[in-house]
């Protein structure tokens, strides 16, 4: 098993994300093209790429993103801007089609009248070079 598995740690991100990259290509080589795995891997192999982008190669030298701050985690549930104090009910929450953070649509600057159609990116990812930034929608089925 790699080195990480015993001690339940990655020494850096870059060994975690090649382990995860060879998990799905395993799963395409060794399941047909075409097949229910194949497919899976497929999709989970996008969606981990955009993911790894936005939590982890977005955040790495930035200095500000402190785990007290709630923008800096993305992957929690509720508002991103109130940190979920809100309590904004499920129709009120819009979710970025690149980080997948949440946020409520009253709580943003300025407040959106009702959820956007189509592809909509927070704050954070728009300032991002529009050449990095991916939408879950790039993560469609082959």
């Amino acid at each position: 098993p790699p080195p990480s598995l015993p001690s339940r740690r990655y020494g850096d991100y870059i060994s975690f994300a090649r382990d995860v990259r060879r998990i799905w290509q395993n799963c395409k080589v060794y399941n047909g093209h075409g097949t229910a795995v194949w497919h899976t891997a497929d999709y989970m192999s996008k969606m981990f790429e955009r993911l790894f982008a936005a939590w982890v190669m977005e955040f790495k030298d930035d200095k500000t993103a402190l785990w007290s701050e709630a923008w800096a985690r993305p992957w929690e549930p509720t508002c991103r801007i109130s940190a979920g104090k809100c309590k904004a009910p499920d129709h009120k929450m819009v979710l970025c089609d690149h980080c997948d953070a949440n946020f409520n649509i009253d709580c943003l600057k300025p407040p959106l009248k009702a959820i956007p159609k189509g592809i909509w990116h927070c704050p954070r990812c728009r300032k991002m070079d529009a050449n990095r930034l991916q939408s879950a929608s790039d993560e469609a089925i082959c």
